[in-house]
């Protein structure tokens, strides 16, 4: 038999239920929207502590920023890179991941499309620079 969780702990369903949303699952974890809020604010950092990388909590969106706009977990490390709430590692990480993905033409459409359109930018510049003297201007003669 499971043991009821002290006063200042969350059970199971109460963790799930701030970190992913209410749903049939655990959406009677909490009895008000009050103790939702203050379950949040008590255990934020060990909540969002426990998110992979540019990723957020259900609590953090609806509590704390919901001005960004969530619009589904494939594009929300985009979303969060974008707003700026990223940490420095968060972002070199993500970075790191998304250049590699670029690399390998790997799920572009979770990268954002200001990282994809310069990286595009940079590729092109570089083939030019590789090419050697004299080879543009023959492409531009034979087109």
């Amino acid at each position: 038999m499971a043991r009821a969780p002290a006063p200042d702990e969350l059970s199971s369903d109460q963790r799930t239920f701030l970190l992913y949303g209410p749903d049939d699952r655990c959406g009677h974890a909490f009895n008000t929207e009050a103790e939702v809020e203050a379950a949040w604010q008590r255990h934020r950092e060990t909540l969002l502590a426990a998110c992979p990388a540019g990723r957020r909590a259900w609590g953090w969106r609806i509590f704390d920023r919901p001005e960004i706009r969530w619009v589904d977990y494939q594009h929300e490390r985009a979303i969060n890179w974008r707003a700026g709430v990223l940490s420095a590692a968060e972002r070199i990480e993500l970075e790191a991941m998304w250049y590699r993905d670029f690399t390998r033409s790997q799920d572009l459409s979770a990268i954002p499309y200001e990282l994809r359109r310069r990286w595009k930018m940079e590729r092109r510049q570089q083939n030019r620079k590789e090419r050697p003297p004299g080879t543009i201007a023959e492409e531009a003669e034979s087109a």
